[in-house]
C-alpha cells in the first residue's frame, strides 16, 4: 500500500511564502538582517523569520517596517 503524498498545502501552513519583496526592499536599501533587526529593534532571527514566512508581524512591528522603506504594509506582505 502506497503513502498518499502530502499535498503542498500541509506544508504552507508550516513555513508560509517567501516574502521576496521584504528582501527586495531591504537588500536596495543595503541593509543586511542585522541592521534592519536593529531598525527596527527586533532580532535578526525575527527578520528571516518575517522573510522566509513563518511568522507574521505585530501592528507595532508593520508599522516600524511601513515606516523604514516608505512602503505601505500591503505592498511589502501581499500574501497577509
Amino acid at each position: 500500500m502506497k503513502k498518499a503524498k502530502p499535498s503542498s498545502l500541509e506544508y504552507h501552513n508550516i513555513k508560509g511564502p517567501k516574502r521576496t519583496r521584504l528582501i527586495q526592499e531591504r537588500k536596495n536599501k543595503n541593509l543586511t538582517q542585522k541592521e534592519l533587526a536593529k531598525l527596527l529593534n527586533t532580532s535578526k532571527a525575527t527578520v528571516g523569520f518575517l522573510e522566509n514566512g513563518r511568522t507574521k508581524p505585530s501592528l507595532e512591528l508593520s508599522l516600524k517596517i511601513e515606516q523604514v522603506f516608505n512602503q505601505p504594509f500591503e505592498i511589502l506582505f501581499p500574501d497577509l
